[in-house]
């Protein structure tokens, strides 16, 4: 896995290892932007993706090419939004442990609603008061 800026070919075997996880999201036109630049505006709809956001991509990307020792590891990170729930749903998909680090403040309600992919959320230490999500399997 290259680091920095990809190539060509970088690009090319991202797309190959993305292509049977990811939907391909079409453009849609946006009357209203466009009406208001003048010029015809499309958006790309990556909230159809399976975890509502174009965060997967890096995520699966970045998991799926873990050595095997790395894997055995597991994944870790902290976030509250888009780029957690990818991390959970690839780790779920590969079947690596992994943990998304959600900040204490954030509304049950929401953690719930937005984390389908990881396991029973607990109360963990430090200074930030975080919760626990995701897990093999999950």
């Amino acid at each position: 896995m290259t680091r920095g800026e990809p190539g060509a070919a970088e690009v090319e075997a991202a797309a190959v290892r993305l292509a049977p996880v990811v939907r391909r999201t079409e453009l849609e036109l946006s009357p209203r932007l466009s009406a208001t630049v003048g010029a015809p505006v499309h958006l790309k709809r990556e909230n159809r993706q399976i975890t509502r956001s174009y965060k997967v991509r890096g995520a699966y990307h970045l998991i799926s090419g873990l050595t095997e020792q790395d894997r055995s590891r597991g994944v870790v990170c902290a976030s509250a939004g888009n780029h957690g729930q990818g991390v959970a749903w690839s780790c779920a998909r590969l079947g690596i442990e992994g943990r998304v680090y959600v900040p204490g403040s954030t509304p049950g309600r929401s953690v719930s609603a937005s984390w389908p992919w990881g396991g029973a959320g607990r109360a963990g230490g430090g200074r930030k008061h975080l919760r626990r999500r995701g897990g093999r399997g999950a």
